[in-house]
């Protein structure tokens, strides 16, 4: 298997966000006050015009953005980026005329052929299969079970869901980055790690 770490990134990668903060504001909830079995999560961030919020961007999973809508598949890929940013999760396989899920149906048949790695991409039934589960860009989370990241069920703050999905985009290809998930998490509530 290549691993991103191996090749694009050199023999020791480093991870470059480790002497960062995250800001975040945490908030608690047992999975039985949650009211739902199934549910899915995103975040967004507006800005302020003077007289309105304005959204800037939204996401769910980690990468989906970044990921499908790049130049490898779409010439417009900055205003794409900007377009998908500013569209709820209820409309992305469908707005534009599709072009969110278009974008990543593309990817998934190419993205392999496009790094060079050897292996096979998806075949299109796959591949809109795969582009289904990921749009909307939302975390899926069953609470009946444990979240794991990995599975595309919820995410634990330690689960590699880079790893993951660069795993699930190239068709099980390339499984890493080289870079280790992070281990400086609290065991208790607010669970980010203390500032540095």
């Amino acid at each position: 298997m290549l691993g991103v770490g191996d090749d694009a990134l050199g023999d020791d990668p480093e991870d470059f966000f480790t002497p960062l903060n995250t800001n975040a504001l945490v908030i608690e909830v047992s999975d039985d006050a949650i009211g739902a079995t199934n549910i899915g999560v995103w975040g967004t961030t507006a800005w302020w015009n003077g007289s309105a919020w304005v959204a800037a961007d939204q996401m769910g999973r980690p990468a989906i953005n970044t990921v499908f809508n790049t130049k490898l598949v779409d010439a417009s890929s900055g205003t794409t980026k900007n377009q998908f940013n500013t569209t709820p999760p209820s409309q992305q396989r469908t707005a534009f005329g599709g072009k969110f899920r278009t974008n990543a149906i593309v990817t998934l048949m190419n993205i392999n052929a496009a790094l060079g790695t050897g292996c096979d991409d998806y075949d299109q039934a796959t591949a809109e299969a795969i582009a289904d589960i990921l749009l909307p860009d939302v975390i899926t989370y069953d609470v009946t079970t444990a979240a794991n990241g990995e599975a595309l069920n919820g995410r634990a703050l330690d689960d590699d869901v880079i790893d993951a999905e660069l795993g699930i985009t190239t068709n099980a290809c390339v499984t890493s980055d080289g870079v280790p998930a992070h281990d400086d998490y609290l065991s208790s509530f607010p669970y980010l790690g203390v500032p540095h």
